[in-house]
């Protein structure tokens, strides 16, 4: 096992090296970069792949640092990057599995709107209007996608968004594994690493966070972010002073569905990739550790800012059209007719359970009801959240 090695079987010399190899350039625009490179080497070297998988593992990880490096190196040479106006992006926000992914495809939907996809993060260097990417580019960043969906094979059913490939959406957990401030999966796959948070710095992340918005907006047709995130809601702060006129909209969602669905998602990650999970184990990790900080952000006076929007999954659920025109007509967006057509269509063509449905059961942590309710009564009181039909 990766703890008990003598000798690290990877070093961040060596990726660098490979990196270097790539695309010739060194120079990452932060001097704290190293520092959670080494962390994540650490966490690397901890890890269980096997020692035939060490080359894939470093072709993978020098992928995301020559993306890192492009990234740094497009600032550098042309200031205009780091000028580019971020401005008025909705942000979709909420507790893991409470429908945030369903209503930022839906928000993407809109011609006004941009969403970041896959194909970007795995190549940042790609033209900035993605329908210009040669055919074969496109074709081998579905690949990687294709690869990731197998070695973790019930993702699909999780995140059934996933089925368009290097189009697919991502979330703005993604992109900050660039700068090595996680192990977000789809990056990191090889290397058999599930999701964990390297750094504790919400500043850098939200800073990086932006940069990448801006290196991929430059050059492209103007149009908004539609954005989403699980971790919005604990930084709105940190939101509204990156972005002053940006939208929130925080979707909430019955904890006794969120739960459970959020644990065998982590879960299976971390069987695919990892091992052999007690899931017991990781519900007594995760669910005090998750209520605590949202019994934290319950006294935050900007939960009920202007800027903050409310939507509770059943009402989504029930008719996501209307919702999305009520939450444009919250903030005072124009709502076009292409929009409500596209949403139309969109609704009818990606059934939610078109990859099999994604099974989950609170038992199979052992966990009852009362545990979960004992963690989230402050959360459901605070926004009036309603029980789900079981």
């Amino acid at each position: 096992m990766g703890g008990e090695r003598s000798v690290p079987w990877i070093d961040a010399e060596a990726l660098m090296d490979a990196a270097q190899q790539k695309c010739g350039l060194r120079d990452f625009e932060d001097p704290t970069f190293p520092e959670r490179l080494q962390r994540f080497v650490e966490v690397l070297n901890a890890g269980h792949f096997s020692p035939e998988a060490r080359d894939q593992v470093i072709d993978q990880v020098s992928d995301t640092l020559v993306a890192r490096l492009q990234i740094a190196d497009a600032r550098m040479q042309n200031p205009a990057v780091s000028a580019e106006r971020i401005e008025q992006p909705l942000m979709v926000t909420g507790l893991p599995r409470s429908g945030t992914t369903l209503l930022h495809s839906l928000l993407v939907e809109d011609p006004a709107n941009r969403g970041p996809r896959l194909a970007e993060i795995l190549d940042p260097t790609l033209p900035a209007e993605l329908d210009s990417v040669e055919p074969d580019r496109m074709r081998e960043l579905d690949l990687r996608n294709e690869r990731f969906l197998e070695a973790i094979p019930r993702m699909i059913q999780a995140h059934p968004y996933l089925d368009m490939g290097a189009r697919s959406l991502m979330e703005c957990e993604s992109w900050p594994a660039l700068d090595f401030r996680n192990t977000y999966p789809n990056l990191f796959h090889r290397a058999q690493m599930s999701l964990e948070v390297l750094t504790d710095d919400p500043p850098g992340h939200y800073a990086f966070h932006r940069a990448f918005l801006q290196h991929r907006q430059h050059g492209a047709a103007p149009r908004r972010w539609a954005l989403k995130g699980t971790e919005h809601q604990y930084n709105l702060e940190l939101v509204r002073n990156l972005y002053p006129d940006a939208r929130v909209i925080w979707i909430h969602r019955d904890p006794l569905k969120v739960v459970p669905s959020f644990l065998e998602l982590l879960a299976m990650m971390r069987e695919a990739l990892v091992g052999p999970v007690d899931r017991p184990a990781l519900a007594a990790e995760t669910l005090p550790a998750t209520a605590e900080r949202i019994d934290a952000l319950l006294s935050d006076p900007l939960l009920d800012a202007d800027f903050v929007c409310h939507v509770h999954y059943l009402d989504f659920m029930q008719d996501p059209a209307r919702a999305v025109r009520e939450i444009y007509g919250r903030f005072e967006l124009p709502f076009s007719k292409a929009f409500a057509e596209r949403l139309e269509a969109w609704t009818d063509e990606n059934a939610l359970t078109r990859h099999g449905k994604w099974e989950y059961a609170l038992a199979d942590f052992d966990l009852s009801a009362s545990d979960v309710e004992k963690h989230f009564a402050n959360y459901r009181e605070r926004f009036g959240i309603h029980v789900e039909d079981r």
